[in-house]
């Protein structure tokens, strides 16, 4: 046990355990995070990668849901993460069968624009005909009545909760991956938490005077750990996104369409050379930390992609990755369809120095940690409203700094981390081989090095599925590919060979999640 006690521990490592994190260090609080898996290894890496307004949200009344959430895109993509949120532009194309008719999203897509004070990327417009289908052209035009164009945002979420706690790390506060919180003793005026390191093997105690959970869709399990007696009392939904080639689905921007059959929307998102497709929207009863995509989920996408892209022929060969996630919603359990419950946040408190949060959604998570935190502290100013770690140089400017740097390698690092191109740079390629190119990516040795040295990457399903976007656009990797990035795992952790055997054994039995 450390004699250190810690102002501020708190439990959960996904967006909204990192957007905590980050609001107490920028307000000077000594604060811990812990997370029993990989950082943002649960939901926070298998959301829609949206940085949006919940366009969709204004059809049920959550008018202040939709006004929040629209700041916060604002925020984001201007001032907090710029490097790495991108606008996307929406395009809606209507037919007679339409549950939404074009004139009334078109009043929707005001009050849009509206709630988002005219700061969007752009207001919405009328697409004509010709640019439709120009813009995606292998769409249906069978009993096409017109379409709009709508802004909205993408972000890799993992990306985004890194961010957040390299910033946090930054300005004092400590994140441990891979501890497990098991229990919590109150002791005089100090609570006590036990946990197991699993990267050590070891059980490790911490103390602190105020801790605060924010474990998303576990909530309610971690919870029941304590002898706190509250809960959310959650019901939780699934939903699944497949990637397809992006030749097969030639869009030139991102399409949103309703369901063929129960008029659902969905939207497909150019990524790259991928599009990627979702998502179903349906209550969950499962194991919540083995998730499988189900059949009835994979045909509601792709019976999506045949009834608009009818020239194609769609089955399970092309789909090249997928995932599934789950949500805690709200006010659940009152018989509501799950797509109609709010995305707001609750939090909950005793008068004891426990907290905890649940609910909202990724673009809001900075708004959500500060009404928690002002709850601990309302006597000290939040100052998040500033850029995260990586985006604290304008690129032009590190460019300028690393300009001895091979160009393309430069310009590649700098695109995914930022300000982290230094760290990168002047630590990680310090020899002819970190410029190589592990076999089959787009990914430098010195950077896998960088990920592992400064973004807490401790195995391969870290940096396959969460550090990188290897597993997203190529699927399950190639044998060669894994033995290097393993390779490179083991120099740098120094791991023995029945260590090295250990990891490629528990990445086969990771790799049936996301397959």
């Amino acid at each position: 046990m450390s004699d250190d006690v810690w102002e501020v521990v708190v439990v959960g490592g996904g967006i909204t355990g990192a957007g905590i994190l980050r609001d107490l260090s920028t307000r000077k609080v000594k604060s811990l995070l812990m997370e029993k898996g990989d950082f943002a290894s649960g939901t926070s890496s298998k959301s829609g990668k949206l940085i949006h307004g919940g366009l969709r949200y204004l059809r049920y009344g959550h008018v202040k849901t939709v006004w929040e959430s629209c700041q916060e895109r604002v925020n984001l993509y201007k001032t907090l993460a710029p490097h790495l949120v991108r606008p996307v532009n929406f395009h809606l194309p209507f037919y007679r069968h339409s549950k939404t008719s074009y004139t009334l999203a078109a009043v929707g897509l005001f009050a849009y624009d509206l709630l988002s004070s005219f700061r969007n990327i752009g207001v919405f417009k009328k697409v004509s005909e010709s640019e439709m289908f120009t813009r995606a052209r292998k769409l249906t035009k069978k009993d096409f009545v017109g379409a709009l164009a709508y802004w909205d945002c993408f972000c890799l979420d993992t990306r985004l909760t890194i961010e957040n706690l390299k910033s946090a790390e930054q300005n004092g506060s400590t994140c441990l991956n891979y501890v497990e919180f098991q229990r919590v003793e109150r002791q005089s005026e100090i609570y006590v938490i036990t946990c197991k390191d699993h990267g050590h093997h070891c059980q490790r105690t911490f103390k602190a005077k105020k801790i605060i959970f924010a474990c998303g869709a576990w909530s309610d399990n971690v919870l029941a750990q304590t002898a706190w007696q509250e809960r959310f009392g959650l019901a939780l939904t699934s939903g699944i996104h497949i990637i397809v080639s992006r030749d097969k689905l030639p869009l030139e921007h991102t399409l949103a369409v309703e369901h063929p059959v129960d008029r659902r929307n969905l939207y497909m998102i150019p990524w790259e050379n991928r599009v990627l497709v979702g998502t179903t929207d349906n209550f969950f009863h499962g194991d919540k930390d083995h998730l499988f995509p189900n059949r009835s989920q994979v045909d509601y996408l792709l019976g999506t992609l045949r009834f608009y892209f009818p020239t194609e022929q769609w089955s399970d060969k092309d789909i090249l990755s997928s995932y599934i996630g789950i949500r805690p919603l709200i006010g659940s359990d009152t018989g509501a369809k799950e797509e109609s419950i709010s995305r707001d946040y609750v939090i909950k408190k005793n008068n004891e120095g426990l907290f905890a949060i649940c609910g909202g959604k990724l673009t809001t998570f900075r708004r959500m940690a500060q009404h928690m935190v002002d709850e601990l502290y309302p006597e000290l100013a939040a100052k998040t409203i500033a850029p995260l770690f990586g985006a604290r140089t304008a690129p032009e400017a590190l460019k300028v700094e690393l300009g001895k740097i091979d160009g393309p390698v430069r310009d590649t690092l700098i695109s995914r981390y930022g300000d982290g191109a230094r760290d990168a740079v002047g630590q990680c390629f310090t020899s002819p081989e970190d410029f190589k190119k592990i076999s089959g990516t787009t990914y430098f040795i010195g950077e896998i090095k960088y990920l592992i040295r400064y973004e807490w990457a401790k195995h391969l399903s870290d940096l396959v599925v969460r550090r990188t976007e290897l597993y997203f656009l190529n699927g399950n990797l190639g044998n060669e590919t894994l033995e290097s990035l393993l390779g490179i795992l083991a120099s740098e952790l120094h791991w023995s060979e029945p260590q090295i055997s250990a990891e490629r054994k528990l990445y086969e039995q990771q790799s049936e999640l996301f397959r």
